[in-house]
């Protein structure tokens, strides 16, 4: 990175790796349309699933008492741009420019604990994740359901909601349709 001194550049490293076991992200697509391209990077055609929200559900859906950082990602070049790193979280939400196509909103976590004063790792009791209490009915505006998937998965998805209380619409991607335009014989 450009103009990071030696003693920054360890410092950063240093941190780093305190934090690889202790800070929980979830990712979301920030589009306020479908991308083609993320059904095919993180998720199957034929029974994947996408949840729909807004920002505002997204950050007030959460219920649980720790602090949850919401935000979107910059991406950047790291070869001209810099990160502030007097920002703790700035590491995690900045990211080249090669996945600007992702449009990432992060959801974070910090789990640092702390043992005489100094951060100690939580890698092990943190392996499996960490589950927060969120109002689903809040998070979840709508599901699509894959471009390409059967009916039965969609009914699937759609039984799955009821049986949990779920209201948001289920419906399936409309990608792989014809344009309107399209008649079809």
């Amino acid at each position: 990175m450009p103009g990071l001194s030696e003693s920054d550049r360890q410092e950063l490293e240093t941190i780093s790796a305190i934090h690889q076991s202790s800070i929980l992200v979830d990712c979301w697509h920030g589009n306020p349309y479908e991308s083609e391209a993320m059904w095919k990077l993180y998720a199957d055609w034929e029974r994947g699933i996408a949840v729909r929200t807004t920002f505002r559900d997204m950050r007030e859906s959460f219920t649980c008492s720790e602090d949850i950082f919401i935000g979107l990602v910059r991406y950047i070049d790291y070869e001209t741009e810099e990160i502030d790193l007097s920002l703790q979280l700035e590491p995690y939400i900045t990211k080249r420019k090669s996945f600007e196509h992702e449009r990432e909103v992060r959801a974070i976590s910090v789990l640092t604990e702390y043992e005489n004063g100094q951060p100690v790792s939580s890698e092990e009791k943190y392996a499996a994740g960490l589950y927060h209490e969120v109002d689903l009915d809040r998070l979840i505006g709508e599901v699509l359901v894959a471009p390409r998937a059967a009916d039965w998965f969609v009914e699937l998805v759609g039984s799955v909601m009821h049986r949990y209380g779920l209201e948001a619409d289920v419906r399936r991607s409309t990608l792989a349709d014809p344009p309107p335009w399209r008649t079809t014989a």
